[in-house]
């Protein structure tokens, strides 16, 4: 009888409309995992009220793995400021990073970055 009750139910439609929908399958957050020091960095541009010295943009540069921030003022966000500081300022102090992982702003998409 049970074997003829669930035959019966996955044949009727009115069944079928009730019965909840199965959830879709998701990939699981967390993706791939640093294991060194600056390997996979994360970074973004922050606007701010224009200070009295010009300054209106901070560079947020921050570790996957120790979740370490490095904050940079910028006067504007060209293409030509943003390289400048990340290598100047960043990437002099501690490497080139195997991963950057921004936003794609036009900032960071440029041939100059």
């Amino acid at each position: 009888m049970y074997r003829d009750i669930k035959a019966w139910c996955k044949q009727c439609k009115a069944c079928q409309m009730r019965r909840s929908p199965v959830p879709a399958q998701r990939a699981p957050m967390g993706g791939s995992q640093s294991v060194q020091l600056f390997e996979r960095v994360a970074m973004d541009i922050l606007e701010l009220p224009t200070t009295s010295k010009g300054i209106r943009y901070v560079l947020v540069i921050e570790d996957y793995l120790t979740k370490f921030v490095n904050l940079y003022a910028l006067p504007n966000q060209s293409v030509q400021t943003v390289a400048q500081c990340l290598f100047k300022d960043y990437v002099l102090l501690h490497g080139v990073p195997g991963t950057l992982h921004s936003d794609q702003g036009r900032q960071f998409e440029a041939e100059v970055v």
